[in-house]
């Protein structure tokens, strides 16, 4: 048994699957991996079949806050898998309580939203966001409380933000992942609440995060690990890290979907 992980390029690093399709860029000092997962090969290789973008830097944002190249090149890499025009739904998925947990809430906070505003002179998208909690909260899942936004919304796709759990510690902080092929919430920490995406939604899900927790198999396990239960670990500065990683992402959404606006003004906006 095998370190879980919501990375698909950690998967992929683990073994090659035959169908998998593989590409790698680096702009600035980004590192860019994009993956392609074909249907037929989903089930083999672990992860549903779409699109999964990987960004990686050398510094974790607990070291340092996110710099403006980052958040060009993730912005860049969300617009691609986007469609051009129609509403936008952002849901910052997680418990706001338990900081690991709490990217997409914090995240939210920082989107600007347009939805019944207007800018003169400026051609604003239509955007709306949300951080519904989890069901030990609220008593409903985040899927239903979609389902319910989509028929009063109509939106042309739906970005959902969530932390992610990574099998390497030297991932924590440092990369985001981005796909177009929706998002399991809770899956990488083994507490699995309903899918959201396209197939279950029938609208376009893109699934954007940050890994804050790593896990690792339990020392007196370690001579069966099959049997091993799982082990979440988080850096000591995660309240640092996860607060960069939601306003990196703020920050790359809101320029995703605002080209009209200039760096400087998405920044002093999503501080509103």
């Amino acid at each position: 048994m095998q370190c879980r992980t919501d990375l698909a390029g950690e998967l992929l690093e683990r073994g090659a699957v035959s169908g998998v399709r593989q590409e790698k860029d680096i702009l600035s000092d980004v590192r860019i991996t994009r993956i392609t997962v074909p249907e037929d090969v989903a089930d083999a290789f672990g992860k549903a079949a779409g699109k999964y973008v990987t960004l990686r830097w050398e510094e974790p944002l607990s070291t340092a806050p996110p710099e403006p190249a980052h958040v060009s090149v993730l912005a860049d890499e969300l617009r691609a898998l986007l469609p051009p025009q129609g509403t936008v739904l952002v849901l910052g998925l997680g418990n706001a309580h338990i900081t690991p947990d709490a990217l997409g809430a914090r995240a939210v906070r920082h989107i600007i939203t347009t939805r019944g505003r207007t800018l003169p002179g400026v051609t604003l998208r239509e955007v709306c966001a949300l951080a519904p909690g989890v069901f030990g909260q609220t008593g409903l899942e985040a899927a239903e409380v979609l389902r319910g936004l989509l028929d009063t919304l109509h939106p042309a796709a739906v970005i959902a933000i969530d932390a992610l759990a990574a099998g390497d510690i030297a991932r924590l902080g440092n990369s985001v992942q981005v796909s177009d092929a929706g998002i399991s919430p809770g899956s990488g920490v083994e507490n699995r609440r309903p899918e959201l995406s396209a197939q279950t939604l029938g609208v376009p899900v893109l699934a954007i995060g940050v890994p804050t927790v790593v896990d690792f198999f339990a020392p007196q396990n370690a001579q069966n690990k099959t049997d091993a239960p799982p082990l979440f670990v988080t850096p000591r500065d995660v309240d640092l890290l996860t607060e960069r990683a939601a306003k990196l992402i703020a920050l790359a959404v809101n320029q995703a979907l605002q080209p009209a606006l200039a760096a400087e003004e998405l920044a002093w906006l999503s501080e509103g």
